[in-house]
C-alpha cells in the first residue's frame, strides 16, 4: 500500500511539473514577443515586476512540491488509514494541488500581454482626454488643408482632383462608439505592430483578472495550509488584502509598493529555500 501511495505522489508531481512548464512557457513566449526585432514596445516596469514575481512564485512552489517525497514514511502514514485505504485523503490532496497550480498557470498567462493585445474602448475613455483633443485638432487642421487645396489647387473646371491618403499620416478610426487611435502606417500599408505596457497594465480587464487570480491563488493556498497544518491562513489573508489594492486604485506608488513587497518576500523565500 505504501508503494501505491508513493506512486500517486509521483503522478501528482509529474502533473504539477507539466502545469509549471506550461506557465513558464507562457512567460517566456510573452517576453520573446516583447523583445522581438521589429516589435515596437512602450516599456513600463510594473508589468515586468509582476512577471518576475510570478516567475519566482512558480519556481518556489514547484520546488516545494518535492517536499512530499522527502519524507515518504510520514506522508504514507498521513494519507493511509488503518484499513489501508488511501483514496479518502489522496483525493482532496490531488484536487487542491491541481487547483492551486492551475491558478498559478493562469497568473503566468495573464502577467504580460499577448502580441495582438489592444486596448478596449473603456480603457480609451480612461485616458481619452490626453489624446482626444489633439486628434480633434489634427482633424480640423487636415480639413482646413483640404479646403485650402480645393480652392487654390483645383482644376480649371472648378472641381478639385481626388487626393490620396498619405501612408505616413496617422489615422483615427471610429469603432463601437469610441475613437481608437491606430497609429502611423508603414510604406507597405500595414499597421505598425507594437504594445503599450503601461496601457496594458492599467487596463481594467488586466487588473481585474490578473490580481483576481492572484487573490484566488492565495486563498486556495491559505485554505490548504490551514487544513493540512493549521497555520498559514494569516499570511495568505494578508497577501490577498495587499493584492486587492491595485484593483481599486491607479496610483503608481501604491502599485510599486505592492509589487516590491510581494516580490521581495517571495524572492527571499526562493533564496532561503533553494539556494541556502
Amino acid at each position: 500500500m505504501r508503494l501505491c501511495t508513493l506512486s500517486g505522489e509521483l503522478h501528482l508531481v509529474a502533473l504539477i511539473s507539466i502545469i509549471v512548464g506550461l506557465g513558464l512557457t507562457e512567460l517566456a513566449q510573452s517576453v520573446r514577443e516583447l523583445i522581438r526585432p521589429g516589435h515596437s514596445v512602450r516599456w513600463d516596469g510594473l508589468p515586468l515586476g509582476w512577471a518576475a514575481f510570478t516567475f519566482l512564485l512558480t519556481i518556489l512552489l514547484w520546488w516545494q512540491g518535492f517536499a512530499a517525497l522527502e519524507n515518504p514514511d510520514a506522508t504514507a502514514d498521513a494519507t493511509a488509514d488503518a484499513t489501508g485505504d488511501a483514496t479518502g485523503e489522496a483525493g482532496p490532496l490531488f484536487l487542491s494541488a491541481l487547483l492551486i497550480f492551475l491558478l498559478l498557470y493562469l497568473c503566468c498567462a495573464f502577467a504580460l500581454p499577448d502580441p495582438d493585445w489592444e486596448r478596449a474602448d473603456s480603457d480609451l475613455e480612461r485616458d481619452g482626454s490626453d489624446w482626444e483633443g489633439s486628434s480633434a485638432a489634427s482633424g480640423s487642421i487636415s480639413e482646413k488643408g483640404i479646403s485650402e487645396k480645393s480652392t487654390s489647387g483645383g482644376s480649371t473646371s472648378g472641381q478639385s482632383p481626388p487626393e490620396e491618403d498619405s501612408p505616413g499620416e496617422g489615422t483615427v478610426l471610429r469603432q463601437s462608439g469610441g475613437l481608437r487611435q491606430i497609429g502611423s502606417l508603414k510604406q507597405s500599408g500595414s499597421l505598425r505592430k507594437g504594445v503599450d505596457l503601461e496601457a496594458f497594465y492599467f487596463s481594467a480587464g488586466h487588473r481585474r483578472w490578473f490580481f483576481g487570480l492572484l487573490i484566488a491563488f492565495w486563498i486556495a493556498i491559505g485554505i490548504a495550509n490551514q487544513v493540512s497544518s493549521g497555520s498559514g491562513g494569516a499570511v495568505a489573508g494578508g497577501a490577498s488584502a495587499l493584492l486587492a489594492l491595485p484593483i481599486f486604485t491607479d496610483r503608481r506608488w501604491v502599485h510599486w509598493t505592492v509589487v516590491v513587497v510581494m516580490t521581495g518576500g517571495i524572492g527571499w523565500q526562493v533564496v532561503r529555500g533553494i539556494l541556502l
